[in-house]
């Protein structure tokens, strides 16, 4: 794992660090949160919570039925701005094409994202059922052979 170099306190930004604290604190398990579970999930007051999620909601990553949040797909923009700008995924994809053709199934590749692997390229024929993961999926780096 690499160090991170450390920042000064100066060019620190709270505010960024809770907002997006409270946009990971969605997932599978809480796909919808209330200002007070949010906090919880993010050790934030209730109504520092409620304000992120308001102005979430203003910008258009969550929408709302009152009391409770949910995630809009707005959100990918975030995620898909690394595959927009990263090297990576777009130098191995070759690499995976020739791999497919000569197993004759679906390649992936992943990088480590501190301990855990995240898909960030694949390739393989649109013939054969899907039984991989899916760019971005995210799995413990110690199940993987990735």
């Amino acid at each position: 794992m690499t160090v991170k170099p450390e920042l000064n306190k100066r060019d620190w930004i709270a505010g960024l660090e809770k907002g997006i604290r409270i946009i990971e604190a969605f997932n599978d398990a809480h796909p919808r949160l209330t200002a007070s579970t949010a906090a919880r999930r993010t050790g934030t007051t209730r109504t520092a919570a409620r304000r992120y999620l308001l102005t979430l909601q203003h910008l258009g990553y969550v929408e709302s039925d009152g009391q409770l949040f949910w995630l809009t797909p707005r959100v990918l923009r975030l995620g898909w701005s690394y595959f927009d700008s990263a090297k990576v995924p777009r130098s191995v994809q070759p690499f995976l094409q020739r791999i497919s053709a000569v197993l004759g199934g679906p390649t992936h590749f992943a990088v480590l994202d501190e301990d855990e692997v995240v898909f960030v390229a694949r390739d393989g024929s649109s013939l054969m059922q899907n039984v991989g993961y899916v760019l971005g999926a995210r799995i413990s780096a110690n199940l993987s052979s990735a």
